[in-house]
């Protein structure tokens, strides 16, 4: 999705990012909730969208991720077609409050459709 990665090459000796070949994540969550949290919303949206469509390409799908950025895209079908097959997973697994969350989160997004 970067294209040319060296632009993370300062944050990275920063130690704010960690760099993968496969990914790139901030090293704290505190960093991440500033920096995300200092973009206005479209550029969030728009942001979050990109992420979205990488992972929807990807095999296999990362249920639990593509509702995040569906959600954070504002991307109401895509929960739609993604939340009740991720609380399905996540009831399987045990993870009882993601099941609720995905549920909540498809709730919401019928609930303003």
């Amino acid at each position: 999705m970067l294209g040319d990665i060296a632009v993370l090459a300062e944050a990275e000796r920063a130690q704010i990012l960690e760099v993968w070949p496969d990914a790139v994540a901030f090293r704290h969550e505190l960093a991440r909730r500033a920096v995300e949290g200092a973009l206005p919303a479209s550029v969030r949206m728009r942001h979050n969208a990109r992420v979205l469509a990488e992972l929807l390409a990807a095999e296999p799908v990362d249920l639990p991720r593509v509702v995040h950025h569906a959600v954070a895209a504002a991307d109401d079908a895509v929960v739609v077609a993604h939340a009740p097959r991720a609380a399905e997973d996540a009831y399987r697994a045990g993870s009882h409050a993601e099941e609720i969350r995905f549920y909540e989160e498809l709730c919401r997004t019928t609930s303003t459709s």
